[in-house]
């Protein structure tokens, strides 16, 4: 049996550990918006593999056939949920993570979905930056747990690298099963818990009536980390120096916040800044387009690829063209178009007209 990956001492006995708490993601990962589990209906984007859908246990027979064109393969049936993991940790850590998870959803969440605000102010970017009146330092503390359950499990990729072992000592020092408790220890020894840097935005529009807002991923940048949440969003800071000197795009919402008068520091209140629909509606367009693009990329480096090895050399740039044109094109279920199916379906259409092949 693995050992606990937060407390390093006991068994990691707890099954279905979610990566990504489920309160902030439901709603995009779960079919019409539902909040039960088992109900994630999902579709898995990555730079480095194919398009992949996800039917948790109550998806009715109907909806997979609507989605897929046919039933599930033994195989996708025994497939493991991409949110959420076996035995990273104990039963006692799973309990500790959900006591901050809860302190999140009720003094952040909760009144950012009802405007409860203690101050707003807006600035020379028109984008409000409102204040909430609960403790940045268990704020922190569940941010750090995001970041660091996606990179124990690896999810889409991530990894914190040499601060995973850090942010795991953090957490397994403060967490506790209580908030007062978790409170009382950063009293007894608050230096040594860290303050990095922390923007925070959120979409006041709500997601569960409009499917095209959900969206959730994790990118690999480290300046800053950064995570999409469906109609929240985190980029954590390592250095105070590179606040304003940000490296990673993160959908264009670096360009829309003004860093300085957003971030939250040691000694400050928990700052958000809030989107508006039009401001929403900007981001989206440039998740989609980038997503597209560099799905789009992968999948011509993959032509290309498969193409060498049957053929023996690289295929024209027109051939490329010609081939995501049927790629994206063919008539295909909504959650199989781009999988690896229906890719070598239209590279086999394709080569197949392109050189005329009987």
């Amino acid at each position: 049996m693995a050992t606990c990956c937060l407390c390093n001492k006991a068994d990691a006995t707890k099954k279905n550990s979610h990566i990504l708490p489920h309160f902030l993601i439901k709603t995009a990962i779960n079919k019409g918006g539902c909040n039960q589990r088992d109900y994630e209906l999902t579709f898995s984007f990555s730079e480095n593999e194919f398009v992949d859908t996800f039917f948790g246990r109550s998806i009715t027979l109907d909806t997979i056939e609507e989605y897929k064109g046919r039933e599930l393969t033994e195989e996708e049936i025994k497939k493991e949920n991409p949110f959420a993991m076996d035995f990273l940790f104990c039963p006692s850590c799973e309990a500790k993570i959900g006591v901050i998870e809860d302190y999140f959803a009720q003094e952040v969440y909760q009144k950012l979905q009802k405007s409860n605000f203690e101050n707003v102010a807006t600035h020379k970017k028109g984008n409000r930056i409102v204040t909430i009146k609960a403790d940045l330092s268990l704020v922190l503390l569940f941010v750090y747990s995001i970041f660091f359950r996606c990179s124990i499990s690896r999810y889409h990729g991530f990894n914190l690298k040499g601060l995973e072992r850090k942010f795991r000592k953090v957490l397994a020092k403060y967490l506790d099963n209580s908030i007062e408790k978790i409170q009382q220890r950063i009293e007894k020894d608050e230096s040594g818990m860290p303050h990095f840097p922390l923007v925070t935005t959120f979409f006041e529009s709500p997601v569960a009536d409009d499917p095209t807002k959900n969206f959730v991923t994790i990118l690999h940048s480290d300046r800053p980390f950064f995570v999409y949440l469906n109609d929240i969003t985190f980029q954590l800071f390592t250095k105070e120096k590179h606040i304003t000197k940000s490296k990673a795009f993160c959908f264009g919402i670096t360009d829309m916040v003004f860093h300085k008068e957003a971030v939250s520091v040691k000694d400050d209140p928990v700052k958000v800044t809030v989107f508006d629909e039009t401001q929403l509606k900007k981001i989206l367009t440039t998740v989609f387009e980038s997503t597209a693009n560099r799905q789009m990329k992968f999948f011509q480096n993959a032509f290309r690829e498969v193409h060498k090895a049957i053929f023996h050399n690289s295929p024209t740039s027109d051939l490329v063209g010609y081939f995501i044109q049927i790629l994206i094109t063919q008539d295909a279920p909504t959650g199989e178009r781009y999988s690896k199916e229906y890719f070598s379906l239209a590279m086999y259409k394709a080569c197949k007209t392109w050189y005329q092949i009987p």
